[in-house]
């Protein structure tokens, strides 16, 4: 059971450990199609990073909450901020529908259902209607006159009858055609639904923390280690027991033979990473209708932004020498960087050893894993810490712990890196024992 739940200490993390903090203004927010993250001025001393891993939090001038709002799918304009929605059904928004062609029948039935709010204009004489009223009133009349067009057997009911529907608030007009009102509750259409910036009191930004992450990661395992011990002493002490007494959630008792002590440890691991739910209020600030004023806006990410949050490659050359001066390397490392924090790599490095039978030159395979901690909102200082292990030709191993210093440009497609003081442990083949030894080592890389 222990086994099946280690990924919590990395996924769990990933989602638990974030930072949050409240923008100064949110008038930097107000545009789209940013190619990378960029930062802004919050009410505290630090600034927030806002990238396709961001969330946002918006606040109604009334302290109502909005429910979270990926960066990722947000649109941005001048009149706020956005979300993609393909199907909006028409009698739930609009705020008018004019009509061609309509009968006496239909007209003494529109006329019947016409709802408190509601409008009906018919110029005598004519064919022509326009229904009006807020998208309440109109959504609920059209309701009621498709219903009672169902029930009925009269042909001169379902002809077809639309000729324009839209919103007076939102600017919106469609020509509709060949559509009777019975179909209207039917007919969709693309839209976005968002909230304007004029209805926005503040902004709260939430992103991931490296740093925390990768505190709570080692933290949690070192937490789940030293607890093992006790966990398995409870399981042994409990296992032999009868009765309903479980070790498990009360409701959710453990079973199919997994051992109670490993249930315990897991439970410290899922509470451990729980990620929290901010913004719980009995007011919510919902999202309202926009049509047309922000038909044309655009994604406040680019497409490369958003996998670029996700995952990114990377390719680095790095040279490296040992404080004393008996082991050299120049190597050429490619890795995936996932969440913009965690990087995964294999590559080749061409290392010089000394030893008792002079020097000797090798090819070693290598595997790193590293954490990349940003040290600023901008992105263009981290701290790179992880594991290597390379091995081949007369290296019996070469194992490493770098940590360093790097830095990125503007547009985070290239960085160097500084390990002043890597913990390094190598083995040749003509040692029985290995030795450690500190080695200093410069990469530049490109990510793509």
């Amino acid at each position: 059971m222990l086994a099946s739940r280690w990924w919590i200490l990395v996924a769990g993390a990933l989602t638990a450990c974030t930072t949050t903090r409240t923008l100064a203004s949110f008038g930097g927010l107000e545009g789209g199609g940013h190619r990378t993250g960029f930062a802004l001025k919050t009410t505290t001393p630090f600034r927030s990073r806002v990238d396709a891993n961001s969330t946002f939090y918006l606040q109604s001038k009334d302290g109502a909450w909005s429910s979270p709002v990926k960066a990722r799918d947000a649109y941005a304009d001048a009149n706020g901020i956005w979300i993609a929605k393909e199907s909006v059904l028409m009698h739930d928004v609009l705020d008018f529908i004019e009509l061609d062609g309509v009968n006496p029948i239909t007209g003494t039935l529109l006329a019947a259902t016409q709802p408190a709010g509601g409008e009906l204009v018919h110029a005598p004489g004519t064919d022509h209607y326009v229904l009006q009223g807020g998208h309440k009133a109109v959504g609920a009349w059209l309701g009621d006159v498709a219903t009672r067009i169902r029930g009925s057997e009269s042909d001169a009911l379902h002809a077809p009858l639309f000729r324009i529907v839209g919103s007076n608030d939102q600017g919106y007009r469609r020509v509709v055609i060949n559509a009777a009102l019975d179909e209207f509750d039917g007919i969709d259409a693309s839209s976005k639904f968002g909230w304007a910036w004029k209805d926005i009191g503040a902004v709260e930004v939430e992103n991931p923390s490296a740093g925390k992450t990768f505190g709570a990661t080692v933290g949690i395992a070192a937490l789940t280690a030293a607890l093992l011990p006790v966990a398995l002493a409870a399981g042994a002490l409990g296992g032999g027991s009868t009765g309903n007494f479980h070790f498990g959630h009360p409701r959710h008792p453990s079973g199919g033979g997994a051992h109670p002590g490993l249930e315990i440890a897991a439970q410290v691991i899922d509470a451990g990473t729980r990620p929290s739910t901010p913004h719980a209020t009995s007011d919510q600030f919902d999202a309202t209708l926009a049509f047309a004023p922000v038909a044309s806006t655009s994604r406040m990410f680019t497409t490369a932004a958003r996998v670029h949050g996700i995952i990114r490659g990377t390719l680095a050359l790095d040279s490296s020498v040992a404080y004393a001066g008996d082991h050299l390397g120049a190597g050429l490392i490619a890795k995936v960087r996932l969440g913009e924090m965690f990087e995964l790599g294999a590559g080749a490095r061409e290392v010089t050893t000394h030893d008792a039978m002079g020097w000797r030159a090798s090819t070693t395979p290598v595997i790193a894993a590293n954490w990349h901690l940003p040290l600023d909102a901008e992105y263009r200082f981290a701290i790179p810490v992880g594991f290597e292990v390379s091995w081949g030709g007369q290296v019996a191993h070469d194992v490493r712990f770098p940590i360093g210093l790097r830095y990125t440009t503007h547009d985070g497609r290239y960085f160097g890196t500084l390990y002043p003081a890597t913990p390094q442990h190598v083995r040749v083949d003509s040692e029985k024992n290995g030795r450690w030894s500190l080695a200093t080592s410069l990469e530049l890389g490109v990510s793509f």
